[in-house]
C-alpha cells in the first residue's frame, strides 16, 4: 500500500491510499463514511487492478472540516492529475455515486467505467413521492449545531437496518467520527453542471447497484441512471440498506468484479484495435 496527501486550495490536504498493480479503480466514499468503508471493495480487487481511494475533504485523514466553499470536483480531479490518472474505472456510493456520475459526465475520455452505488443524481428533480421526511430534522439539526441528533437522524435515514454483526458498528462508527465533514458539505459543497440533462450521453459501461431497502429518493435517482444511460445495468439487493458495501459484502465484491473484469478487459481489447492515428 503507498500512503499520499494531495495539496489543495486553502493548504487543505487530501489523504489517499494506493494498493494493487493494474487498471486504475478509483473509489469514492458515502457522505456518512469515509474511505475506510471500501475496506472490502480494496481486497476484493487488489489482486488484478490499482485501486485508489481517498478521504474526501473533512472525512477521515482528510481533516479539519471546511469553512469556506469549495467544490468537490474540484477535489477529486485534484487526486487523478496528482497521480496521473489517465483512464480509469470509478465506484462511488451515496454522495461519492453522485460525483462519480458527474465524472463520467464531464469527463467521459477519462472513465473507462463507472459504479454508481446508492447513488443520487445532480440536477434530478425532486419528487414528492420519493422525499425522506426527515431531511427537515436533519437540516434542523445542522443548523442548530446538535451534533448528537444530527448523527442520530443521519443514522434513521441511511442505516435502518440492524444487521447484527460488524457491518453495524463500523457504519455507526464511521458517521459519528465524519458528523462534522457531513454538516460542512451540507452548507459549503458548491455543485458544478447537473448531470441528469447529460445521463444519455454518458458511454461508459455502466453498473448501477442498490438496496432495496434504501430510500425512495435513492431508489429513485438509481431507477434514473439505469433507465437514461444507454445499456446500463441495475442490480437491486434484497435486505439491503443505503450502505451496500458493508452489508452486502461478497455479494457487492462480487458483481463488481465480474462487471469491471468484462467492462475493462472488453475496453482494453477495442483500444489495441483501434487504428492509429
Amino acid at each position: 500500500m503507498t500512503q499520499g496527501h494531495v495539496l489543495i486550495a486553502g493548504g487543505t490536504s487530501l489523504s489517499f491510499d494506493v494498493v494493487g498493480a493494474g487498471p486504475d479503480v478509483v473509489l469514492l466514499h458515502a457522505g456518512i463514511a469515509d474511505s475506510r468503508m471500501w475496506a472490502g471493495t480494496v481486497d476484493a480487487l487488489s489482486d488484478s487492478y490499482r485501486v485508489i481511494s481517498y478521504d474526501q475533504r473533512g472525512f477521515g485523514r482528510s481533516q479539519p472540516a471546511p469553512i469556506v466553499p469549495f467544490r468537490p470536483m474540484d477535489d477529486v480531479v485534484a487526486v487523478l492529475d496528482h497521480l496521473a490518472l489517465g483512464r480509469f474505472s470509478v465506484i462511488g456510493c451515496s454522495m461519492g455515486g453522485t460525483l462519480a456520475v458527474d465524472l463520467a459526465v464531464q469527463y467521459p475520455s477519462r472513465v473507462q467505467a463507472l459504479v454508481p452505488v446508492a447513488a443520487g443524481v445532480s440536477g434530478l428533480p425532486e419528487s414528492n413521492d420519493a422525499h425522506e421526511p426527515k431531511y427537515e430534522q436533519l437540516e434542523s439539526a445542522m443548523i442548530s449545531g446538535d451534533l448528537e441528533r444530527f448523527g442520530q437522524i443521519a443514522l434513521d435515514i441511511w442505516a435502518p437496518i440492524a444487521a447484527n454483526d460488524p457491518s453495524d458498528d463500523r457504519i455507526r462508527a464511521q458517521l459519528l467520527e465524519n458528523r462534522a465533514g457531513m454538516i460542512a458539505w451540507f452548507a459549503l459543497a458548491q455543485p458544478g453542471s447537473p448531470a441528469y440533462p447529460h445521463l444519455g450521453d454518458i458511454t461508459a459501461p455502466t453498473l448501477v447497484v442498490v438496496g432495496e431497502q434504501d430510500s425512495a429518493d435513492c431508489l429513485r435517482a438509481c431507477h434514473t441512471i439505469a433507465a437514461q444511460v444507454l445499456g446500463a445495468q441495475i442490480e437491486k439487493l434484497p435486505g439491503v440498506d443505503h450502505n451496500v458495501p458493508e452489508r452486502a459484502g461478497s455479494k457487492f465484491t462480487n458483481l463488481v468484479r465480474q462487471f469491471l473484469d468484462t467492462a475493462v478487459h472488453s475496453d482494453s481489447d477495442q483500444a489495441s484495435t483501434d487504428p492509429l492515428p
